[in-house]
C-alpha cells in the first residue's frame, strides 16, 4: 500500500472485503454500503502495524445519524501472525476512513494491501471472501 494513491481510484477487494463485513450486522449497514458504492479513495498510509484509508463519498443522500466509529470485523492476513482488525469512521454522517490495524506484532509495511490473500470470518463462522 502506497502513501499516496494517484488522484482519485475505487476500493480494492481487501478494503471492500472489510467494509463489507463492518455493515453487515450493523443496523445502518445498506445505507452505509450504498454510500461506499461512490467512495473515491484520495490516500492509503501504510503505519506499519496496519493503514488507514481516506475516501469521500457522494453527500446525494442524506446524513446517516451514526456514531463513529463502528467496526466488529477481523481478518486473517497472508504474511501477518496474528489478524487484523477494521474500524470505519464517518464524519457528519458519511462514510470517510477505514482503519485496519495489526494485532500482532509483525511491520505491516511489507504487505501490499491491494493484492494481499486475505479471509475475512463471517459473524457466524464461514469465511465471505478470498481474494488471491
Amino acid at each position: 500500500m502506497s502513501a499516496k494513491t494517484s488522484p482519485e481510484s475505487s476500493l480494492n477487494a481487501f478494503e471492500r472485503a472489510a467494509i463489507e463485513a463492518i455493515c453487515s450486522g450493523h443496523p445502518l449497514g445498506s445505507p452505509i454500503l450504498a454510500q461506499i458504492e461512490t467512495a473515491l479513495v484520495h490516500e492509503r498510509r501504510n503505519t506499519g502495524s496496519g493503514f488507514f484509508m481516506d475516501f469521500t463519498v457522494s453527500r446525494r443522500s442524506p446524513p446517516l445519524q451514526v456514531a463513529s466509529p463502528i467496526g466488529d470485523a477481523t481478518a486473517d492476513v497472508s504474511g501477518l501472525s496474528g489478524p487484523v482488525i477494521f474500524l470505519l469512521y464517518l464524519s457528519d454522517g458519511y462514510a470517510d476512513c477505514l482503519e485496519c490495524a495489526s494485532v500482532g506484532e509483525d511491520d505491516t509495511r511489507k504487505i501490499d494491501f491491494s493484492s494481499v490473500k486475505f479471509t475475512i470470518p463471517s459473524k457466524s463462522g464461514p469465511i465471505i471472501r478470498i481474494s488471491s
